[in-house]
């Protein structure tokens, strides 16, 4: 059914200039990042200080401003911290100048000093934490600031509020990997309290903002680490929100960084939605996935109409993804045709059309390559339609030569998962002889292609031959599982393959004592064999207690049953003669 699969290779910020008396300041809005001050009376140093501004990224922005320190370190005496104290906009000497008036341009009473000293301490700490990496004390900070409603925000232009923005959320995000990598390995439970608290606080700065409609000082890379930061914490519906605003509230446009992020939200094309880890996904993810319903016209629609929005392959695969989550297989054909050449519009299997002069040239940036076919893949199996998904993949491989599959486990894993799973659907309509032909066909053709099985492909394998009863097939694997085991001796996966190996023992004996029929013990000497030639020295007492504890208690489930069977044969004979008798 399948092919001989070929190998080959495959911000905005708005310049924050207050309009204070006697200054004249035109900002503009857009992409990349275009600070242009006019300042009549700044002085050359200034100047230069702004222009440094002129840069795409954060990490070019805090660069500018520790090089304009560095232009003071000469003139300038005294520790880090006094030195610092003149990075951020607001030094002494524009305080000074301007401490006769408020934002307003009124004059309150006692600003002067209450202005200059309260400006002062706010950008002395914020600088000295923001470039120590004290991002905890950081943020302690912020969260002072905006107790109360006060207005001391007002202090921080724009590129210095996105600077810390961005620096606090890579932050966050560095201690949720923290948190993911403990819970992964059970130190803690993977969904708890500290998620809540790592969001909290951006959040709550966040709101803030928005409170005080002052959403346009946040850039647009600032938008997206802030949505970023909700999926990583799969508070997705908060997500929504503030990508909500950023199209509501604000004058910034959807780039594609941001419609990407929209397909994942509201769009199901969110990876952790198409992990085969039912389980999880049941109990976890659901509870947090946004109650809404998903319209891919109308997201595909925004992507052709949006001239802002300039799409990658990535956007591509969340497109896919998208169709396949809201059940639109129509509109799928119809997309997978138009971009790269390949229809099916008859839903027939057999019957695909090439139009040659659809088919991209291998230097196009939209060129295929194994993530599409997994998109693809997924949203037909999500669909029940797996055997189409897998005649795309070969009519692709077919006109697409350079796409590479060899060596890469994580789309074969993902195409057995989804086999195993159509299969079980499918056990009553399909012959146990065409699940093993397809199930081997497709393990063969993988090796043939130098794809080296790992410890999950491995897995997967045995929940297929568990769930068809294949014993002869998990023997023979076992050979191969040894091997892992042996040459992984020095390697930290050491471990992870003996658990492997004593999994297929498991099985196997579970196996044998189910077919064992009225013999219970038929297969006790071939279980001592195969554990004695094939399980790990220091787990072979416990997997013989093990085997032998199966087999005892079998044998006595067994005699138990045949009891129960005797004695209601015995009720059932006498109930017909007293029948007789009367």
């Amino acid at each position: 059914m399948l092919l001989l699969f070929s190998s080959s290779i495959v911000t905005t910020a708005k310049c924050c200039c207050r309009n204070f008396p006697k200054r004249n300041v035109s900002s503009a809005i857009s992409i990349p990042l275009e600070v242009v001050p006019n300042h009549e009376s700044t002085s050359l140093k200034k100047k230069d200080f702004i222009s440094k501004l002129n840069m795409n990224s954060n990490k070019d922005l805090e660069s500018g401003i520790r090089n304009n320190n560095l232009e003071h370190e000469e003139e300038k005496e005294g520790s880090y911290t006094e030195l610092v104290s003149n990075l951020f906009q607001f030094n002494d000497v524009e305080i000074s100048s301007i401490n006769n008036y408020n934002l307003l341009g009124q004059r309150p009473k006692n600003f002067i000093n209450e202005h200059h000293n309260t400006a002062g301490l706010i950008t002395k700490k914020l600088k000295e934490y923001l470039f120590t990496n004290k991002f905890e004390l950081l943020l302690k900070e912020f969260d002072e600031l905006i107790i109360g409603g006060t207005n001391k925000l007002e202090f921080i232009s724009t590129d210095e509020l996105n600077l810390i923005l961005l620096k606090c959320i890579d932050y966050q995000l560095s201690q949720l990997n923290t948190h993911i990598y403990e819970a992964y390995y059970k130190e803690i439970p993977r969904f708890n309290k500290n998620n809540a608290l790592i969001r909290s606080q951006i959040n709550k700065i966040y709101d803030y903002i928005k409170a005080q409609d002052k959403l346009d000082l946040i850039s647009i890379k600032s938008f997206e680490k802030l949505i970023e930061l909700q999926i990583k914490n799969f508070h997705l519906n908060y997500g929504i929100s503030i990508l909500n605003d950023f199209e509501n509230l604000t004058n910034l446009k959807l780039n594609t960084n941001l419609y990407n992020l929209k397909l994942q939200l509201i769009g199901g094309a969110l990876p952790i939605f198409w992990d085969s880890n039912h389980l999880f996904m049941s109990n976890k993810i659901k509870d947090c996935s946004p109650r809404q319903q998903i319209d891919s016209a109308a997201l595909l629609k925004t992507l052709t109409e949006n001239k802002s929005i300039i799409p990658d392959l990535k956007t591509y695969e969340f497109l896919i993804l998208s169709m396949g989550k809201s059940r639109n297989l129509p509109l799928l054909r119809q997309f997978i045709f138009k971009i790269w050449g390949i229809n099916n519009n008859n839903n027939n299997n057999n019957n695909f059309e090439i139009e040659k002069k659809l088919l991209l040239n291998k230097n196009s940036i939209f060129y295929p390559d194994h993530k599409i076919l997994r998109a693809i893949l997924n949203s037909f199996s999500y669909n029940n339609e797996f055997f189409e998904g897998i005649n795309y993949v070969n009519i692709f491989l077919k006109n697409y030569k350079l796409i590479n599959l060899q060596n890469n486990p994580n789309f074969w894993l993902n195409l057995f998962k989804w086999g195993n799973l159509f299969l079980r659907k499918q056990k009553l309509n399909l012959k146990k002889k065409q699940r093993t032909k397809l199930v081997d066909d497709l393990w063969s053709l993988m090796i043939s292609l130098n794809t080296k099985p790992t410890l999950s492909l491995y897995k997967e394998k045995l929940q297929y031959l568990k769930f068809e009863t294949r014993l002869k097939a998990i023997i023979d694997t076992l050979p191969e599982i040894y091997e892992l085991y042996i040459a992984t001796r020095m390697s930290p996966l050491h471990r992870a393959h003996e658990n492997l190996l004593v999994r297929y023992l498991h099985v196997i004996i579970m196996i044998q004592v189910r077919k064992s029929g009225l013999q219970p013990h038929k297969f006790h000497e071939q279980s001592r064999l195969l554990i004695e030639h094939w399980c790990p020295l220091k787990m072979k007492a416990d997997m013989i207690a093990f085997c032998e504890a199966k087999y005892e208690y079998f044998g006595k489930q067994f005699k138990l049953n045949a009891l129960s069977r005797q004695k209601k044969m015995f009720e059932d004979d006498d109930e017909e003669t007293f029948l007789g008798l009367w």
